[in-house]
């Protein structure tokens, strides 16, 4: 299945998997990149490919980690929103001008929280961005905007993982520290 932006998606009975063409090499370097998710069904899982990161979207009670996922992934990032309360169509991108979050009623600019966040300047633009119809809903490595932020009454929920890979040092399948002890 082909979609626009040079974005394939890969369907099988567990997940749907985004996997950039290979013509997406050229845009990689245009930030915004988006990717339009399609609706998620309860006790599905959704698997998209974001430059080297995997990110997974969940709406099972308990997710596992994907079978398909290869071994050389890491859980970095894991967070919890309500998606009962979500309007329209998900969207996860990077950083817009003028991109603004609600947090505790108050609309703040993301730029300006990625200053108080002391977020490093080289990760500023590539921070990934979940977002409905209506507003920015989370922000990679932040909690939940107000209105879809969890609580006790939160039955129906959206699991997001970030998979990343493992540094190369860290990648051999046996370690030298293991065998010795």
């Amino acid at each position: 299945l082909s979609l626009p932006g040079c974005i394939r998606a890969r369907v099988n009975r567990e997940a749907v998997v985004f996997i950039p063409d290979g013509g997406a090499q050229e845009e990689k370097a245009s930030f915004p990149q988006e990717i339009n998710i399609p609706s998620i069904a309860p006790e599905e899982t959704v698997i998209l490919d974001w430059e080297k990161r995997k990110i997974v979207l969940s709406r099972k009670s308990l997710p596992d980690r994907p079978e398909n996922l290869e071994n050389i992934y890491n859980l970095s990032i894991q967070h919890l929103i309500n998606f009962a309360k979500i309007k329209g169509v998900l969207c996860l991108r990077t950083r817009k001008a003028g991109d603004t979050i609600r947090y505790r009623g108050i609309r703040r600019k993301i730029r300006k929280l990625q200053n108080e966040y002391h977020t490093p300047p080289e990760k500023r633009e590539n921070m990934l961005i979940l977002a409905d119809g209506e507003e920015i809903l989370w922000v990679e490595g932040w909690e939940a905007c107000d209105r879809v932020r969890t609580d006790a009454q939160s039955a129906d929920t959206l699991w997001i993982g970030i998979y990343s890979p493992v540094p190369e040092q860290y990648r051999s399948d046996t370690c030298e520290n293991d065998k010795n002890g």
